[in-house]
């Protein structure tokens, strides 16, 4: 489904061509993630999140061009079509926080962690688009699988700072007094 958007969006006057090909190509992702995961709904959620996050860097790369109009460019489009744009790109990466949670049960009662995992994971793949390439030292596979078990790592973290905080052992964990994610 990948094409090259730039040409595109340079010949047709107006925002609206960006805004639609941007969607299209988040549909896509989407499309991707939602197939990875169903793929491995029985697996361990470490092997979830590896064919998930496999599927979302393959999309990327197939249309880094495109991708990287989705930070680039959006500044570009109408209010109400980067509403559209950011709510579907929020979407994307909270669909990350599954198996997150399934990894890390406790974060079930700390859903902002969760969150936030889940968004720095989806912000990670995207730059991954300015500078990674598959065909160099590291492939999808070997990346997908670093960058799962990064967030994995984290997860579990939270879980060992969500016991110490209920104990009082330590602090731990998101302590803020307003929320740092945008509905």
């Amino acid at each position: 489904m990948a094409f090259n958007a730039l040409p595109i969006f340079l010949d047709i006057p107006g925002t609206e061509p960006l805004a639609r090909i941007m969607l299209t190509h988040l549909a896509d992702l989407g499309l991707r993630l939602d197939v990875a995961a169903a793929a491995e709904a029985d697996a361990p959620p470490e092997l979830r999140l590896t064919a998930m996050m496999a599927a979302l860097l393959t999309g990327i790369q197939a249309d880094r061009q495109t991708h990287g109009l989705l930070s680039r460019d959006i500044g570009r489009l109408p209010a109400a079509r980067r509403i559209d744009v950011k709510q579907r790109r929020r979407s994307l990466a909270l669909s990350l926080a599954e198996p997150l949670r399934s990894a890390a049960p406790a974060l079930r009662q700390r859903p902002q962690e969760a969150q936030v995992l889940a968004i720095s994971l989806f912000a990670m793949a995207s730059a991954s688009a300015a500078w990674f390439r598959p065909d160099g030292v590291v492939d999808v596979a070997a990346y997908a699988r670093t960058l799962a078990r990064m967030a994995l790592a984290a997860a579990r973290d939270a879980t060992r700072d969500a016991t110490r905080d209920a104990t009082g052992d330590a602090t731990g964990g998101f302590r803020h007094r307003g929320s740092c994610l945008r509905g």
